[in-house]
């Protein structure tokens, strides 16, 4: 632990002096929130690698993480040695969910696909490439990005891409 802070304000100020390999960020902070402050972190520091790390376990608040640029989403019931695991993998592999997270978020990409692909909304997620939902599934079952891209014969990178671009709005193609 290199630094701790009160509020977004002061994390984003600290995180600039201190320059950490991997920054523990909470959703609920005082001034600015968890989101703006990863947000801000990213736009400073493009390879800066954030865990959020927070009580709701909300399929938006998972997705509006991950769209800030949060490398991994961990609850606070999350035992402190798995913390402990998920900040080594971030700062060595990349992007990390917890399985149940992922899995579920991955359930939510399928479900909404099939219920309503007229919902603008609900419609992007049906738009994911074949690829992009080949890794998604593997990134819900726990696989680190670096065996993924070993796997797929792709670089790390384009792994990383791909897991972003499934967090990013999309509009869907028109018929």
């Amino acid at each position: 632990v290199v630094a701790e802070a009160a509020d977004g304000s002061k994390a984003l100020t600290m995180a600039a002096q201190e320059a950490p390999d991997v920054i523990l960020l909470d959703l609920k902070m005082p001034g600015m929130d968890g989101l703006e402050c990863c947000r801000r972190m990213k736009e400073q520091s493009p390879s800066a690698r954030i865990v959020i790390l927070t009580v709701s376990r909300e399929l938006s608040s998972i997705v509006e993480a991950m769209k800030s640029g949060a490398s991994g989403y961990l609850t606070k019931d999350t035992p402190s040695e798995k913390v402990v695991e998920t900040v080594v993998r971030v700062f060595r592999e990349g992007n990390l969910l917890e399985p149940l997270l992922a899995d579920r978020l991955l359930d939510e990409f399928v479900t909404f696909s099939a219920k309503n692909e007229e919902n603008p909304e609900t419609a992007m997620f049906a738009s994911l490439s074949p690829r992009e939902t080949q890794i998604l599934k593997l990134v819900a079952g726990g696989m680190p990005n670096k065996l993924i891209a070993s796997d797929l014969k792709i670089s790390e990178h384009t792994v990383r891409n791909h897991i972003r671009s499934t967090t990013v709005p999309r509009r869907p193609s028109s018929p």
